[in-house]
């Protein structure tokens, strides 16, 4: 809870210097989105995303900026039949192009790339039999680590500002440790990957 307090009074700071930093400069913007991945693979996680973004526009085409987000993944548990849910953070830098268009819709690349905090402890039955133990229960804990996103689309002029739509390929990488109740442990690597329609608006 402290986490999601502590990101949440970060997100606002940001975008309310940003805000500022703009008055000064046509240079200095920021980039907000909202989205849904839909999970690549039966194991993975589907997830609503937040991203929000400040940028330095080096020109009218090329812009970096860094920025941070949430992930709520979730999906369904086939072991207990319930809800499994994982909050990612992800903290990134940002690159983007935008290619010549008409004065109206322009086509983009984009690229966020950083690390994905993750935290999130749970249990399920030990179908694999990965430790000799007399309940059969398994501890799982899943970490975070490296967060890419490259996407495309399309962006479209309103005054000042631009309504975004594109598509990505989410990839965020963990860390994950099985234990038993006699203190065994196996460290593994496991990944999560979607695919994300993201709605978004840069001013």
């Amino acid at each position: 809870m402290k986490i999601k307090h502590f990101l949440l009074s970060t997100l606002i700071l940001a975008s309310f210097s940003t805000s500022s930093l703009m008055a000064q400069s046509n240079k200095i913007g920021v980039v907000v989105e909202a989205g849904y991945g839909a999970k690549l693979n039966k194991s993975d996680f589907n997830g609503a995303q937040i991203y929000i973004t400040p940028v330095y526009n080096l020109s009218k085409k090329f812009s970096v900026g860094a920025g941070v987000g949430l992930i709520f993944n979730h999906r369904n548990n086939t072991i207990f039949k319930e809800s499994q849910s994982l909050l990612n953070i992800p903290v990134y830098g940002s690159v983007e192009y935008i290619f010549s268009g008409d004065n109206k819709i322009m086509p983009f690349i984009n690229l966020k790339a950083g690390y994905g905090i993750a935290s999130k402890k749970y249990q399920v039955e030990d179908i694999g039999k990965l430790f000799p133990v007399n309940d059969n229960i398994v501890n799982v804990k899943n970490m975070g680590g490296v967060f890419l996103s490259p996407a495309v689309g399309i962006a479209y002029s309103i005054n000042k500002s631009l309504v975004r739509l594109s598509l990505a390929y989410d990839y965020q990488k963990m860390d994950v440790v099985f234990s038993d109740n006699a203190n065994h442990t196996i460290k593994s690597k496991d990944s999560n990957s979607t695919i994300t329609l993201k709605l978004g608006w840069s001013f």
